[in-house]
């Protein structure tokens, strides 16, 4: 797919300012001996000169289409450099210095500082003044836009058609954008409570302390108008999930808003905003690629409406964070209110965060839980004796809850047999059963324990992993590599296809593809999980499962080399039957949904290749991760996730063989276009030269879709050539992208109309207009012919 080069500005080539003033910042004639009055001043004479500056831009610019707001941000970073220099009075050599620190670490290229002499007063006119810099550049930008101005009036007047047909569009988006339905009447019923039922279903005891010391605190501090956060952190399978969802239903009535956010990696937070958005019935949630703006409508909702407009208490709790860091701070609100974190990391609090440590429960807690979960008493607690042993095998589990589940799974297994026979079994299962399945692991990452050493519930894994049937063991083994929170069953075959939410095209493929033996499991998936939830190794509700992450790794490094891979290539391929493909460069808007559906599998996909690959170095990934890493990083892409887009590439490069392979030059590809994005200018020509020395060589091959992949890189280093300033090379690129295309026809229409958009760009920035109208009438054409005058392209 191409980018177009919508580029963010950089210094000297963004539309920047409307009329220079004459003078610099300062003049000989008031210069003041204190430099502290001089900073004073300096600060003073460049806040007024920008606001100025914004202040004749927006007057310009009223009339003109929305879009060339745009322009006008640039002030704003202006603006922010004068706060954030925080000029200060200052008179010894010592303050001298560290502002000329402070101001150079907002220097950002622009030749701002004397670097001779940083103590030089900020006011003088020589060519050496420390602020010079920024006057020139500030002079420059007033130049930059007022011709900018001047364009788009020479722009209407050469076709006021299509001007006024621009403006009746900004007045008609306006129209539709008052009548919308505002939050002060936003139809949302009170009270909301939205928890993962998976999770609800399951079984809860104790802990009434730490209840109760979770309500205490956010009662004393009720009355303050401050966020109020309580951590709930400790080893995993501890049960701090299950203490914060038995906190939401037995103090729901304390709260008119309570809300549930799976929080381990930014994948899960955006679908997690965006379950809560749909289910709020938000405008525009079931927009595709609309997750930015369900996270801004959240905070709008909650904020405006809820707490201000409607006096609404709320509860927030954020599942297994795993740190707080800047992105997971977007997704906490800012108004009173109270959150509640689980974490195995205690240092994942928020600002003045109450911290509960969970610790395993007693022996005679721990007991009586597992007496309380056994199905047939009657049998397995029949003597004092049998008590007495159901209160050691809580013990042998360190008191874990999640152990002490297993423990009762495994033992109403065999209701049959009292609980004093069941130690004895368990007892005789040494430790080297799991020594030779995997090698002795810290799999919870839990810092109090020492790697290698024996876990708690080594025991219990190794006899509840090893009694497995086949359907149960491979249905669990494919579902340790995949998100643990939300493993939908419509994955597993055609019993489950029913399940799939109607109108995905991909349910087809499974049955076109003659798929092998992982989705053969479908026709015996409903007793696999049953069984698995009967011996507490997983939960489920209507469409999706789910498994404990502690349960997830120990099965994984349970597993022998063989089976592990087995169960990850079976993983890999089944995700990848249904996740959309994105083919020769094409967009993928129109399976956002689906893609936003399966998206974190393929991150943990991911994440497991490099696990296998430090366990098992010797093994090459299998052939369908590297195409399913392909699609997942476009996707990623699209949805302007860069960060997460380029871990994953990274790992995809790892797992392609062959570096002059097609698939390696669309990894290639997408790393430059997301390196574009960020302005990593370097490392985008660095990549896109490789690529597109590959393409083009497998477009001389005549390989199949091979010459229209060489357009869209021809297409995407024009764009890059036209970043840089260099217009004329940029409209040899698209000439070349173009001849191509339009050779190829209808197969690639779309492309055309990105290329004749493209280079309407360059010609456009080349002062030629005419011609540059030409093109976008050209782009405009084939857009509105292939998908209407409100779809995806016409918004660029």
């Amino acid at each position: 797919m191409d980018r177009l080069p919508l580029r963010p500005l950089r210094s000297g080539t963004g539309i920047q300012s409307i009329e220079s003033t004459a003078g610099s910042l300062g003049t000989a004639e008031s210069h003041p001996d204190d430099l502290g009055q001089q900073n004073d001043l300096n600060a003073k004479l460049l806040s007024e000169r920008w606001k100025d500056a914004v202040k004749q831009a927006k007057s310009r610019l009223t009339g003109l289409d929305e879009s060339y707001w745009r322009t006008i941000q640039t002030f704003g970073s202006h603006d922010a450099l004068v706060k954030d220099l925080e000029l200060r009075k200052l008179d010894t050599d010592a303050n001298k210095r560290s502002l000329y620190s402070k101001a150079r670490s907002h220097d950002l290229g622009l030749g701002l500082l004397d670097r001779d002499d940083p103590a030089r007063p900020l006011t003088e006119t020589s060519d050496t003044s420390g602020f010079r810099g920024m006057d020139l550049e500030y002079e420059k930008s007033m130049r930059h836009l007022k011709s900018s101005i001047n364009t788009l009036k020479v722009l209407s007047e050469l076709d006021p058609s299509s001007y006024s047909a621009m403006q009746q569009a900004k007045l008609e988006r306006q129209r539709a954008m008052f009548s919308a339905p505002s939050y002060d009447d936003d139809p949302v019923e009170y009270p909301v409570t939205l928890l993962p039922q998976a999770v609800t279903n399951a079984a809860f005891y104790g802990r009434d302390e730490v209840l109760t010391g979770i309500e205490s605190f956010f009662e004393e501090d009720a009355s303050t108008p401050s966020l109020r956060s309580v951590l709930l952190h400790g080893t995993g399978g501890v049960g701090k999930t299950q203490t914060a969802m038995n906190f939401a239903h037995t103090r729901h009535k304390k709260y008119d808003i309570i809300l549930w956010v799976r929080s381990e990696t930014p994948l899960s937070l955006s679908a997690s905003m965006t379950e809560i958005a749909k289910s709020l019935s938000f405008p525009g949630s079931e927009s595709p690629g609309s997750d930015e703006s369900n996270l801004i409508n959240f905070h709008k909702w909650l904020n405006k409406r809820a707490v201000k407009k409607m006096g609404c208490r709320w509860l927030v709790i954020y599942d297994n964070v795993q740190a707080m860091d800047d992105n997971l701070k977007r997704y906490i609100p800012t108004t009173q209110g109270d959150i509640i974190l689980t974490s195995r990391n205690r240092r994942a609090a928020y600002q003045q965060t109450k911290l509960i440590s969970m610790k395993p429960f007693s022996d005679e807690m721990g007991g009586q839980l597992l007496r309380q979960l056994l199905r047939a008493p009657e049998t397995q607690l029949a003597t004092e004796g049998d008590k007495e042993a159901a209160t050691c095998l809580a013990r042998m589990v360190d008191g874990l809850p999640l152990g002490i589940r297993h423990m009762a799974g495994l033992m109403n297994e065999r209701d049959e047999q009292s609980a004093s026979d069941f130690m004895k079994l368990y007892t005789e299962y040494p430790r080297e059963l799991m020594m030779e399945a995997a090698p002795a692991v810290d799999y919870d990452n839990d810092i109090a324990r020492s790697p290698g050493g024996e876990h708690p519930l080594d025991r219990i894994w190794t006899i509840s992993f090893g009694s497995l049937a086949d359907a149960k063991r491979t249905l669990l083994g494919i579902a340790s590599f995949l998100n643990p929170d939300q493993i939908q069953q419509y994955l597993f075959g055609p019993t489950a296809l029913k399940e799939k939410p109607t109108g995905s095209s991909n349910l087809s493929l499974v049955h076109e593809r003659k798929v092998p033996f992982p989705l053969t499991i479908g026709y015996r998936f409903d007793s696999a999980i049953v069984g698995l939830v009967n011996v507490a190794l997983a939960d489920r509700n209507s469409d999706h499962f789910s498994i404990h992450r502690l349960v997830q790794d120990a099965f994984r490094y349970w597993c022998k080399e063989d089976e592990a891979y087995k169960h990850f290539t079976a993983a890999i391929h089944i995700v990848h039957q249904f996740f959309p493909r994105q083919v020769n460069g094409r967009p993928m808007h129109e399976s956002w949904d689906k893609c936003r559906d399966l998206i974190q599998h393929g991150q943990i996909l991911a994440e497991r290749f490099e696990e296998l690959q430090t366990r098992f170095p010797e093994r090459e990934a299998p052939a369908e991760l590297t195409e399913l890493l392909k699609s997942c990083g476009w996707y990623l892409f699209e949805m302007a996730d860069h960060p997460t887009t380029l871990k994953l590439l990274d790992t995809a490069i790892k797992a392609c063989p062959d570096e002059q392979s097609e698939i390696y030059a669309h990894l290639l590809n997408t790393i430059g276009c997301c390196s574009f994005e960020l302005s990593d200018l370097g490392r985008c020509r660095h990549v896109w030269n490789k690529a597109l020395a590959i393409r083009e060589a497998w477009a001389k091959k005549k390989s199949p879709g091979a010459e229209e992949e060489w357009a869209n890189q021809l297409n995407n280093y024009g764009n890059l050539e036209s970043a840089e300033g260099n217009y004329e090379s940029a409209l040899e690129y698209f000439a070349r992208a173009k001849e191509i295309r339009l050779r190829l026809g209808k197969d690639a229409i779309v492309p055309l109309g990105v290329t004749h958009m493209t280079t309407g760009r360059a010609l456009f920035l080349l002062g030629k207009y005419e011609e540059a109208i030409a093109e976008y009438k050209r782009a405009e054409a084939i857009f509105l012919a292939k998908f209407g005058k409100d779809a995806h392209f016409m918004a660029q």
